[in-house]
């Protein structure tokens, strides 16, 4: 029989003198998530020491000579044992002994203040949950704070559309009122205008999709923990991973874009061979070759789909993110179909599809009974949208907004419990889930 082996804590105390203290702190958030180097600086002083917990033997080992190197000063004991060791002389007081820092596995390191439970209350730790228990703690965890979720969405929602929109008139603006009228030079001129609104309201668009994307991952996580939040805690949190999250959503686009171009093209070429050969009898096979194409980059997709949790919850970056949210991706919990990571994300996803499909044929209803009834898709179809007044079509506009504002936090919640649980499964993690709590 072998004995079990060894979790240990380093309790980190102060720093040698001579240490550059900002080089340290910016080195530890380099590590933990949560946090930026002044907050640690902050916590370290109010606190006195900071503490990474649950170490395997070869990971105390290997971040305590990290630390050594950037001059902090720490001493290891047993998880478990008494944490009353005396610290090294150093030149940080440390005579508190609250602890700061939580590790949640021996990869990386979350930081969460820790706040001392009321005695009638016991832990909560994540346990791993089936596709059917994510849909109703998703449920429950956006009930839980439905004035931040939905804030957060129709806020940044309101703002891109209205963006987008002013950009779509200005642009029309700019071309109608060109001068002089019939000049080749001028609508040149203007249509270079047009275009160059355009394109930076899609930037300004992109960004502020990103931004209540990280947002709404960093509110899921803090609803997770029990954590009380608003839209300010969010955004601290988020800031500086922004321009991260850009590059992993662009590679993820470029890279299934690419792919989806590629397959899309070879059917085509394909299908032409194919029905030029056999006729009408050849379309099976042309669907069929069609489906296979298209097949890998959507299943691609589905394995970066935990890439902006990676990104928000890691600090991981481009590739690393990716490669990262692949690895979560293939976790399989069991037997059987909905055991498949992949599997519960593209069922997850597919009920976020039904659910903005519902809400974009609810609006069109309500914009087809405004403009006269049914019998307009005989006749208008393709000015459908553009045949109200404006009295009418911005009310419309705000409706479908708020709607959609509605959907939007759920799968992102989804998503951020279906990371956790992967980890919980592929690292064994354990951290404390009071919102989770029944």
């Amino acid at each position: 029989m072998t004995d079990h082996p060894k979790i240990l804590r380093i309790i980190m105390t102060g720093f040698r003198d001579g240490a550059d203290r900002e080089e340290c702190f910016t080195f530890l958030a380099a590590m933990v998530t949560g946090a930026s180097p002044e907050q640690l600086s902050k916590l370290f002083v109010r606190e006195g020491n900071l503490q990474f917990k649950h170490l395997s033997e070869a990971m105390a080992d290997k971040l305590g000579k990290r630390l050594e190197d950037k001059g902090v000063v720490f001493h290891v004991v047993e998880e478990g044992a008494s944490v009353d060791t005396a610290p090294e002389e150093t030149s940080t007081p440390a005579d508190v002994t609250a602890e700061s820092f939580e590790t949640v596995d021996d990869t990386t390191q979350t930081v969460e203040p820790v706040e001392a439970a009321p005695s009638n209350e016991t832990a909560h730790p994540f346990k791993p949950m089936g596709v059917v228990d994510i849909i109703y703690r998703t449920i429950k965890l956006y009930s839980g704070n439905l004035k931040s979720f939905y804030g957060i969405a129709f806020f940044f929602g309101l703002v891109s559309y209205s963006v987008m929109y002013g950009a779509v008139f200005g642009s029309l603006g700019s071309i109608l009122g060109s001068e002089p009228a019939g000049s080749l030079l001028g609508l040149f001129a203007a249509a270079a205008k047009a275009i160059f609104i355009l394109i930076g309201a899609a930037i300004f668009y992109f960004f502020t999709f990103l931004y209540m994307l990280g947002c709404l991952i960093v509110g899921a996580d803090m609803q997770i923990r029990g954590v009380p939040w608003s839209f300010i805690d969010a955004r601290a949190r988020i800031k500086g991973r922004l321009l991260s999250l850009a590059w992993a959503v662009m590679l993820v686009s470029v890279i299934v874009g690419l792919l989806m171009a590629v397959g899309g093209a070879a059917a085509i070429v394909l299908g032409r061979i194919i029905y030029d050969s056999l006729g009408i009898s050849g379309i099976p096979l042309i669907a069929v070759i069609t489906a296979i194409a298209l097949l890998y980059p959507a299943v691609l997709l589905m394995h970066y789909l935990l890439a902006p949790m990676v990104v928000v919850m890691e600090d991981k970056k481009g590739f690393a993110a990716l490669s990262r949210s692949g690895t979560l991706m293939k976790v399989k919990a069991g037997r059987g179909f909905w055991n498949w990571n992949i599997n519960r994300a593209g069922f997850i996803m597919l009920l976020a599809f039904l659910a903005n499909l519902s809400v974009t044929l609810l609006v069109l209803f309500v914009h087809l009974a405004a403009f006269g009834g049914i019998a307009v898709l005989h006749s208008d179809i393709f000015h459908l949208f553009s045949s109200l007044p404006l009295a009418f079509e911005i009310p419309l506009q705000l409706i479908s907004l708020a709607l959609q504002a509605a959907v939007a936090p759920l799968w992102i919640i989804a998503l951020t419990l279906l990371y956790y649980d992967s980890r919980v499964r592929l690292e064994g993690l354990e951290m404390e889930a009071p919102g989770l709590r029944d």
